[in-house]
């Protein structure tokens, strides 16, 4: 029978060690002083540097970039978005994010600046 993401998930940081040499925990202090902010660079840099597979590179970046943008950050993000001219635009927003929020709880609205 298939595996359900989070097995699989979990099946891979359990080999991080085993398939990359390093645990999950020692790849993402690397990655973190590397001081590189976005998940593309963190990506590139392991995979050119450290010879890091796509998957667990991308994975470490995900660990990395975890929480790095405080809820209020992203809050702050919106509020900036729908300012001035766009503020009737808001409760769109607001009823789109209410929506998809009840897709269930593997759904995370994460606001950026791009």
């Amino acid at each position: 029978m298939a595996k359900s993401p989070d097995e699989m998930l979990a099946s891979m940081i359990a080999n991080f060690p085993e398939k990359t040499g390093k645990s999950l925990d020692e790849w993402i202090k690397l990655a973190r002083a590397t001081k590189l902010a976005k998940h593309g660079q963190i990506v590139t840099h392991l995979k050119s540097e450290h010879s890091l597979g796509h998957g667990y590179a991308n994975l470490v970046a995900q660990h990395v970039l975890q929480g790095g943008q405080p809820a209020a950050e992203g809050d702050g993000l919106v509020t900036a978005q729908y300012a001035g001219a766009k503020a009737a635009l808001r409760p769109i927003y607001d009823a789109l994010i209410a929506a998809v929020e009840k897709f269930g709880g593997d759904v995370e609205v994460s606001p950026k600046k791009t």
